[in-house]
């Protein structure tokens, strides 16, 4: 069985998605409606 372990409140959480042609990052801020979405593309 997994164990629970819930995120504190007050924190800014960051998922980073690499993949071959791009890079995305999501930024979610405590006590917004909404979250950023930055897409950084793969030089070479």
């Amino acid at each position: 069985m997994t164990k629970d372990n819930p995120i504190p409140a007050p924190v800014t959480l960051v998922a980073i998605d690499i993949s071959k042609y791009h890079h995305e990052v999501l930024i979610e801020a405590p006590g917004r409606a909404w979250h950023w979405r930055l897409t950084v593309l793969r030089k070479g």
